[in-house]
């Protein structure tokens, strides 16, 4: 597990997450709150686990994250498939974009 929270990160820092990631990690739980993370950091680390097969928790919550973070977990979320828990409470996502983003996810039958 690796827990990092409210410790504010450049992008020095992340370049070293993205590498331990890409790396193959064994990491079960990242979590990464209050860290001042934008949308590219987070859509890097989301693409940095779609190698990862043991990642199951990862925390993001009261960052910087719009929307556009989004994108990057959607593609995460479609090429690691033990990925089951993804916290972004707290950032700068609003309703609709959630709601558009659960609707890709699980499509609704009309």
């Amino acid at each position: 597990n690796l827990m990092l929270d409210n410790n504010p990160m450049d992008e020095k820092c992340v370049d070293n997450l993205v590498k331990m990631l890409e790396g193959k990690s064994k990491l079960v739980t990242i979590s990464l709150q209050s860290n001042n993370l934008r949308d590219e950091d987070i859509e890097r680390l989301f693409k940095a686990t779609s190698n990862t097969t043991t990642l199951i928790t990862a925390n993001f919550s009261k960052n910087k994250a719009s929307e556009k973070a989004l994108g990057g977990l959607l593609g995460a979320l479609q090429s690691n498939s033990v990925l089951q828990a993804v916290d972004l409470s707290r950032n700068e996502i609003g309703d609709e974009e959630v709601e558009l983003f659960m609707n890709t996810l699980v499509p609704v039958d009309e």
